[in-house]
């Protein structure tokens, strides 16, 4: 059984874990890390980034004669599986199509579930960073339907 967090605090003697309630949104670089920024800046990147994506579509739409619709597939040479793309495929679709297909290059998701934690004791305590952090949303409903 995961103690509170109270209980966590008192025998530790220091706060070392705690729900964070501040509005922070993850962007991911990779399938392990990125960055946590808050509102104010992601305010700032969804403006960037729609401006961004704007001029890419331009830049597109006026140099479609560089273009081709592509698609993937997956082939096992030697038993590793690894991706390829072709052209060529009449998929129905023109290139307009993909073009508007674009929509956001980063994927901005506001943080459900953040919480702050003393670097050396989380490296030391991951599993019961991971049961607190459970413990706590079970608390809150998380999972309930």
């Amino acid at each position: 059984m995961v103690d509170s967090f109270l209980e966590v605090s008192k025998k530790m003697g220091k706060k070392y874990i705690r729900r964070v309630h501040k509005n922070m949104y993850d962007i991911p670089f990779g399938c392990i890390c990125g960055i946590l920024v808050d509102e104010v800046m992601m305010k700032k990147i969804a403006k960037l980034e729609y401006r961004f994506v704007s001029e890419l579509k331009d830049l597109l739409i006026n140099n479609k004669d560089r273009l081709e619709i592509s698609s993937w597939g997956l082939a096992y040479p030697n038993c590793k599986q690894t991706t390829f793309r072709y052209i060529g495929l009449n998929t129905g679709q023109t290139i307009d199509d993909r073009i508007n297909l674009i929509r956001n290059l980063i994927e901005i998701k506001r943080c459900e579930h953040l919480y702050e934690t003393n670097l050396e004791w989380s490296m030391k305590n991951k599993e019961k960073l991971s049961a607190f952090a459970q413990k706590d949303m079970e608390m809150l409903g998380v999972g309930e339907e």
